[in-house]
């Protein structure tokens, strides 16, 4: 018994833990409560829980996903976009490079052809 209620204390520790570690932002918080809300509407409208119920939370549980998916891609978006904004004096560099050496295989391809003409005139 006594290792149940360690275990316990240290589940419901970890739980608030979570909870504490993250502060819950005004998104999630109205994702959350409308998820509640569309709960309490689905409970009141079937209070045994029956299949109705189970329909009804459903949908609710959904809506909640996407919510939360729509949170997650207006932070990714805005990462990748940070990113991408950090990447650009890189990825001008080495275009630029690129270009340099282009230049320089063209020239040396020019002068392997002139060459060529010069010794093989048509």
């Amino acid at each position: 018994m006594m290792k149940f209620v360690g275990l316990m204390a240290f589940g419901l520790v970890a739980v608030s833990w979570g909870t504490i570690a993250h502060a819950e932002t005004a998104e999630e918080a109205a994702c959350r409560l409308n998820y509640e809300l569309c709960d309490a509407k689905c409970v009141l409208e079937d209070p045994e829980r029956g299949l109705s119920y189970a329909g009804c939370s459903a949908g609710c549980v959904s809506s909640k996903a996407a919510c939360s998916s729509k949170i997650i891609y207006d932070k990714s978006a805005e990462w990748t976009k940070e990113q991408y904004e950090a990447a650009k004096p890189w990825v001008k560099e080495k275009s630029k490079q690129a270009g340099e050496l282009a230049d320089d295989v063209k020239e040396e391809v020019d002068k392997a052809i002139d060459d060529s003409e010069q010794e093989y005139p048509k």
